[in-house]
């Protein structure tokens, strides 16, 4: 069983360094970061339902200071408050930005066990268990970023 899948919901931690999350004045929740050549805002409802992509161009040539300053004006004038939020599964294809239970190297293994020799098949078997178990997942914003339970990055 997924367990991801019946708790339907998912924890993302605020994370200054890859994108930021929060809560906005009327309640709702917002993944705000840089996809360039935009910023971007996801916003979901209370309940975590996703609303809407919200995309903000920013003048050209800005150094990584000048960026991170435009970022942060951009989340004060959305009235953003940080806090780890929690969103229901959702997968925007048009700009790589969602959530899957499972990276698309083990849904391969599901789909197509037949490509992979007994002994490979029984370890990864074992590790989409394991992650399963434990509730990882991966959040996609531009890159892979594993998560857990939490909703703390682990790695990318």
């Amino acid at each position: 069983m997924n367990t991801n899948s019946a708790r339907h919901s998912y924890s993302i931690q605020n994370n200054t360094f890859y994108f930021h999350t929060g809560r906005l004045s009327d309640g709702g929740q917002a993944i705000l970061g840089v996809q360039m050549p935009t910023l971007l805002m996801v916003k979901f409802d209370a309940d975590g339902n996703y609303v809407e992509v919200v995309v903000k161009d920013f003048p050209p040539d800005l150094s990584f200071d000048e960026l991170s300053e435009h970022l942060k004006s951009w989340r004060a004038e959305l009235g953003i408050t940080p806090a780890t939020i929690s969103v229901k599964q959702f997968f925007l294809k048009d700009i790589w930005v969602g959530i899957q239970d499972l990276p698309d190297h083990y849904l391969e293994v599901l789909r197509n066990p037949e490509n992979f020799d007994a002994e490979e098949l029984a370890e990864l078997q074992e590790d989409i268990r394991i992650r399963q178990e434990q509730g990882d997942f991966v959040f996609y914003w531009c890159e892979d970023y594993y998560l857990d339970r939490s909703g703390e990055v682990t790695s990318s």
